[in-house]
C-alpha cells in the first residue's frame, strides 16, 4: 500500500494558499454567510425601491437624478449645454466654409496639373 501524505507535510503547502486548514463545515458557514449578506443587500435594495424610489432620468450635463420629462436639473446645467450647443454649431459651419473653400480650389489645381 501507498501511503498519502497529509497536507500539512506536502511539498507545496505554502503555495496555493491555506489548503485543508479549513473543516468543511466552516467553509459551509463561511459561504452561508456570504449568501446571507447577499439576501440582505438585496432586500434593503428592494424595501427601498417599495418606499418610493421612483423612476428617473440625469442631467444632461452634471448627471444628477431628476424626474422623468426633465433634460436638466438646473438652469445653470441648461445655460452650460446651451453654451456647448452653440460653440459646436459655430464650430460646424465654419468647418463648413472652410471646406466649401477649399474643395473648389483643390479641383482647379487637379485640373491644372492633369496635363
Amino acid at each position: 500500500m501507498t501511503e498519502t501524505k497529509p497536507e500539512s507535510e506536502s511539498r507545496f503547502k505554502g503555495l496555493f494558499g491555506k489548503r485543508g486548514s479549513e473543516s468543511a463545515e466552516s467553509k459551509a458557514a463561511t459561504e452561508q454567510e456570504k449568501y446571507d449578506a447577499i439576501d440582505k443587500q438585496t432586500e434593503e435594495w428592494r424595501n427601498k425601491q417599495a418606499r418610493g424610489y421612483q423612476e428617473h432620468q440625469h442631467c444632461s450635463v452634471c448627471g444628477r437624478a431628476i424626474h422623468l420629462g426633465k433634460r436638466y436639473c438646473s438652469m445653470e446645467c441648461k445655460n452650460k449645454f446651451e453654451g456647448v450647443q452653440k460653440k459646436q454649431n459655430k464650430n460646424q459651419k465654419l468647418m463648413c466654409c472652410v471646406m466649401g473653400a477649399v474643395m473648389p480650389i483643390m479641383l482647379v489645381v487637379m485640373m491644372l496639373f492633369q496635363r
